[in-house]
């Protein structure tokens, strides 16, 4: 939006530089290489006594078995990390 503004600026002949060098962001990621290896090493017995549903077990090994980064949410995730 900040861009936006400064083009607009820029086209009417307000500010003489322009700068389009994006900030610098950092981004942390999930689901690190530990998450994956936790999740794909878990067992379906360790899942029900964590709480972590069949499907919802299938669905996190299914994601991290790939190559793209996902999510893991809320309770699931700090079921993850207390457990393990």
């Amino acid at each position: 939006m900040m861009k936006t503004n400064e083009l607009a600026q820029h086209l009417m002949s307000k500010q003489k530089r322009l700068d389009f060098s994006e900030p610098a962001l950092l981004l942390k990621r999930q689901d690190d290489f530990a998450m994956r290896q936790k999740i794909l090493g878990l067992s379906s017995s360790q899942a029900t006594v964590m709480g972590i549903g069949r499907n919802e077990l299938h669905y996190l090994r299914k994601k991290a078995k790939s190559e793209k980064p996902f999510r893991v949410y809320g309770k699931v995730k700090e079921r993850l990390s207390f457990y393990v």
